[in-house]
């Protein structure tokens, strides 16, 4: 009858109403995440506002041998440069640590180097640790992350502020590939840099407050 498919077609609409309204809660539900992140994220990057001091220098050369990915800037010990120093560019990317100091120069051994090793964490809902280390090339490593933790691809890794003279919070990659082996104990994740140390002119480096 007439009153019977008004009827059906009443609550078929209900229905899909119903459904476009969980849609809608759905969608609202992840901005609001996405939203929270992105403050969160705000919060972790937001060190050079807490009044830490650093010192401006030049990029002067690369470390000439095979022994060490370094690079060489033209500020010292009369500058307070100390060995540990982080070293970042652009407003909080870390490219290395201070390895050896001269009166007027230092040398950068870049995260690259495969005797770099920067304690870090993933900005994930696990907050995953590890440690970053450098492969002599353009690639880094996280290693020594536990095997029932999730890191997936596009992950932004951060110093964990672990290491000494090393502040949490400065960018170190983006997660590109996890590797998990079920007989090891622990997962690698394959990170690509930020910045390409081939393009870097100026760097800031990060004195202890």
């Amino acid at each position: 009858s007439e009153w019977w498919l008004n009827r059906k077609n009443l609550y078929t609409e209900n229905q899909s109403l119903r459904a476009e309204i969980i849609k809608l809660t759905l969608t609202e539900a992840q901005l609001k995440l996405v939203e929270a992140e992105n403050e969160h994220l705000r919060q972790e990057l937001n060190f050079l506002k807490k009044q830490r001091q650093f010192v401006m220098a030049e990029v002067v050369g690369k470390n000439s041998d095979d022994l060490v990915d370094a690079l060489i800037i033209d500020r010292g010990t009369r500058d307070g440069l100390a060995p540990g120093d982080p070293v970042i560019v652009d407003e909080g990317v870390l490219i290395g640590k201070i390895f050896k100091v001269t009166e007027s120069t230092s040398l950068v051994r870049l995260l690259t180097d495969n005797q770099s090793r920067v304690a870090a964490t993933v900005l994930s809902k696990d907050k995953t640790l590890g440690v970053v280390s450098g492969r002599h090339g353009t690639n880094l490593l996280l290693e020594m992350i536990p095997q029932n933790e999730t890191v997936t691809g596009g992950e932004i890794v951060i110093t964990s502020g672990l290491d000494n003279r090393m502040p949490r919070g400065l960018l170190i990659g983006k997660v590109d590939l996890v590797t998990k082996d079920p007989y090891e104990p622990f997962q690698r994740a394959y990170l690509v840099p930020l910045v390409r140390p081939d393009k870097i002119n100026v760097v800031a480096v990060i004195l202890p407050n």
